[in-house]
């Protein structure tokens, strides 16, 4: 009997040790989709930005189009 509860629980392990890559895998995802919504957003703030303020940060309006035209998922 002992041996069939060890058998058991060492299955019910594998599998709890699997879900918690699922679990990784949708942390991991959410985290990428959320940096790239960040990245989207920022991106759209500093092109907003007026001349003056891109002065201040030293930051050219060539360089604020070369960083506004990259698709979100690039970093």
């Amino acid at each position: 009997m002992s041996e069939i509860v060890n058998n058991l629980s060492h299955r019910a392990g594998v599998r709890q040790h699997h879900g918690s890559y699922l679990q990784e895998g949708l942390i991991n995802l959410f985290d990428v989709v959320q940096n790239w919504a960040e990245r989207h957003r920022t991106r759209g703030h500093l092109y907003q930005m007026p001349e003056y303020m891109l002065r201040d940060i030293g930051v050219s309006r060539a360089e604020v189009e070369q960083e506004f035209t990259k698709p979100f998922w690039r970093a």
